[in-house]
């Protein structure tokens, strides 16, 4: 799974939220890869948006601007059905990604692709960038 977002939460409970997803099955054949992967063609199973609907926890990090955010989030697939579920956002200097849990069950953890940046200041939390991957 390739997540791509930003948003921004406040103490009020104003949020907002969201970005695009690309779910693959990963090839098992060597080659080339656009992503520099160096595997080859990954076979997209669908791709579309994502928004945050609730934060349910920040617990902040030990150092300046990190933390783990857990937040509720909605998947709308392009021409599928839309899938809800929690998306955890770590950045604590010792644990870093997106780690994505559906409804459905399907559970993707951080590959070590990417990054994530949260911004904690006064009454407010920004997860700046949201981009890497997650794999089962």
């Amino acid at each position: 799974m390739l997540l791509d977002g930003s948003g921004t939460a406040d103490s009020s409970g104003m949020l907002t939220g969201g970005g695009t997803f690309t779910r693959f099955i990963p090839s098992t054949t060597g080659g080339s890869c656009s992503d520099g992967s160096g595997s080859g063609s990954h076979q997209i199973v669908s791709s579309g948006t994502w928004k945050v609907t609730s934060v349910q926890s920040y617990t902040p990090g030990s150092r300046l601007g990190g933390g783990v955010l857990l937040l509720n989030v909605t998947l709308m697939p392009s021409g599928g059905t839309a899938l809800t579920g929690t998306m955890q956002l770590s950045n604590t200097g010792t644990d870093s990604g997106v780690k994505l849990v559906l409804s459905s069950g399907d559970t993707f953890m951080p590959t070590g692709a990417g990054y994530v940046t949260i911004i904690a200041g006064t009454g407010s939390v920004r997860d700046d960038a949201v981009r890497g991957g997650a794999g089962h």
